[in-house]
């Protein structure tokens, strides 16, 4: 098109006539301009593929310095326990309730972002992570979805059975290992009692910014805020019952997007967004261990503490913070089982075996920590900061 206008400009019959070399001007202008615009357009979208890299990489910079570093005001200190009263307790749905813990004697809660949890140490000695659920700019207090699992352990139905407004427990946190990360498109997928982060998230985002929740579960009766996020936001939302339409076909779903994923709910649903999504774009909380195990069983081996030069041996069937315990050494631990991150402890030499379920291996790679409650060295030794 270019090239064309030039050769008609300047070697064509009609050369000379005002009117022909206007056009050619015309013509030569728009192909110049098309170009420019093409690539204007280009170096947008490389700078935006760069941008958001790079503020990926510094929330997590941040989020990983909030969780280590230990502030003068305890209203800020994410590591600290502090005592919380319950205001008040609401039924959501079928088996949920919703629970509003605020500070003892006034006060602000700690700052906290979408996706994260705190931990509840139950008076009957148990310790259970919730997500927060709330307005993440309300400082006042936190509020929690509990759904009664009747399962072995009976955390959550001791919640049911004994929480009432005026409880008294002690919270730690919030954490967050399951980060909103900055991106053009997000898809939520949110099974069952795993709404709770997806729906922080949501109410986080602008309200432009390109989203759709496909929130999965029996029947309304037992769905938490179903009526609510559709009544917000309408058809962004899509809500599915498998009992009255059978289950959700998530293939053709995820096969037909781009879009950033984040799921949470069963295990069968987060191990089925982890197999068909691209990593990068795959984002999973869980709050139930994955088993994972070290092939050729686990061996003995040395920490080595940074701080000290001191050397702790770790039986094969022994944990390090177990270990280190013993040894006099402690490190704030919570689940035990590699799932709520308060053990998350930097590497400073050696390779780690990880074994929990905080995260991605690779992401674990990258900032340099492991979680010595479950995880071990793969080798002799390994030297942690502690």
């Amino acid at each position: 098109f270019f090239a064309i206008g030039i050769h008609a400009a300047f070697s064509g019959t009609d050369v000379g006539s005002w009117w022909y070399a206007a056009i050619s001007i015309f013509v030569i202008s728009m192909a110049m301009i098309a170009l420019m615009i093409r690539f204007a357009v280009i170096s947008l979208r490389e700078r935006r593929a760069v941008a958001d890299a790079k503020v990926s990489e510094l929330r997590r910079a941040a989020q990983a310095a909030r969780d280590a570093v230990v502030l003068e005001n305890p209203d800020e200190d994410s590591r600290d326990k502090r005592t919380m009263v319950v205001q008040k307790v609401t039924s959501l749905a079928k088996n949920v309730l919703g629970i509003r813990l605020i500070p003892v004697g006034g006060g602000r809660t700690a700052w906290w972002d979408a996706g994260s949890h705190i931990t509840l140490h139950l008076p009957n000695g148990m310790e259970r992570q919730y997500s927060l659920c709330g307005d993440s700019t309300d400082r006042a207090g936190y509020d929690i979805a509990v759904l009664d699992t009747h399962g072995p352990e009976g955390g959550s139905t001791w919640i049911h059975n004994n929480v009432k407004a005026g409880t008294v427990m002690t919270v730690s946190g919030p954490r967050n290992h399951f980060p909103l990360v900055p991106a053009r498109t997000y898809l939520f997928i949110a099974g069952g009692i795993g709404i709770t982060p997806i729906r922080a998230m949501i109410e986080s985002l602008p309200a432009k910014r390109d989203w759709h929740l496909l929130y999965l579960g029996k029947n309304k009766d037992g769905m938490a805020f179903a009526d609510e996020v559709v009544a917000e936001h309408g058809k962004r939302v899509t809500v599915h019952e498998s009992d009255t339409t059978g289950r959700f076909d998530l293939s053709r779903l995820l096969e037909s997007t781009n879009a950033d994923v984040y799921c949470c709910g069963p295990e069968t649903l987060m191990s089925e967004i982890e197999q068909r999504v691209e990593r990068n774009r795959a984002h999973v909380e869980r709050f139930n261990p994955v088993l994972r195990e070290i092939e050729g069983g686990a061996r003995p081996f040395v920490v080595r503490l940074a701080s000290s030069g001191k050397k702790v041996n770790v039986a094969a069937n022994v944990s390090i913070t177990d270990a280190l315990a013993k040894a006099g050494v402690s490190i704030d631990t919570s689940c035990g089982k590699g799932v709520c991150g308060t053990c998350e402890t930097r590497i400073v030499d050696g390779k780690p075996s990880h074994l929990d379920s905080v995260m991605s291996d690779a992401d674990k790679d990258k900032l340099g920590v492991m979680y010595p409650c479950v995880s071990r060295a793969d080798g002799a030794e390994i030297t942690l900061d502690a």
